[in-house]
């Protein structure tokens, strides 16, 4: 149980780490890559019109997650040190819920 709790928590921290992480175009002859798409997460709720869908089953995100995901656990916010907006997923151990979709 203990390992379940800490793989969620490193999980969460991951996935918060680099959802804060913004990208930064450079005028360098050096950059082989151009930006396509982003998403500072500026806004006061999550554009999930556009831009992003919140899938909220158990069934394993087509690669057999043991984990299930919920609309209260994402949320927008401020990285505390450098005040950079983004996108916070919460992880929480939980029972396991029954879904219908």
């Amino acid at each position: 149980m203990q390992l379940k709790h800490n793989f969620f928590t490193t999980l969460a921290f991951i996935l918060f780490s680099i959802a804060c992480v913004r990208s930064q175009s450079t005028n360098s002859s050096d950059n082989l890559y151009r930006l396509v798409w982003e998403d500072n997460f500026d806004a006061k709720t999550l554009d999930e019109t556009n831009n992003w869908e919140i899938v909220s089953n158990g069934k394993g995100g087509g690669n057999k997650e043991l984990q299930y995901y919920k609309r209260s656990n994402v949320a927008l916010g401020k990285e505390p040190e450098s005040g950079t907006d983004c996108l916070i997923i919460t992880a929480n151990n939980s029972p396991l819920e029954k879904y219908n979709n």
